[in-house]
């Protein structure tokens, strides 16, 4: 604030505003992660269902390999969502999929 001149009364009504917009960015930012896990959840749920509904009418596990989302979210209830972690991404190797995860989860 020193940068710009301003008086000790117009910085702090700046920062204020400042703090303001970063807080409702920070708040939106949480809100649009949690959407995330969640349709992450369900299109994973999704999948796994799909998947031994195929293996239960006779369909090669082979052939029902269905990509799974990286998910910090388990197995659980889909009411249950997790904070997505920040250490599965692009770069964090390849995807799980239904067949390689197993009866016993992954997905993760």
């Amino acid at each position: 604030m020193v940068a710009a001149k301003l008086d000790a009364g117009t910085a702090e009504v700046v920062e204020a505003r400042l703090d303001a917009i970063l807080e409702t960015r920070n708040t939106l930012l949480r809100e649009l992660q949690h959407s995330v896990a969640t349709l992450t959840k369900a299109h994973n749920d999704a999948a796994r269902v799909f998947a031994a509904r195929l293996r239960d009418m006779g369909v090669p596990p082979a052939e029902v390999a269905y990509p799974l989302m990286p998910s910090a979210t388990g197995l659980g209830p889909a009411g249950l969502v997790a904070k997505p972690s920040t250490g599965v991404g692009p770069g964090a190797g390849g995807l799980p999929t239904v067949a390689s995860a197993g009866a016993g989860g992954g997905g993760r």
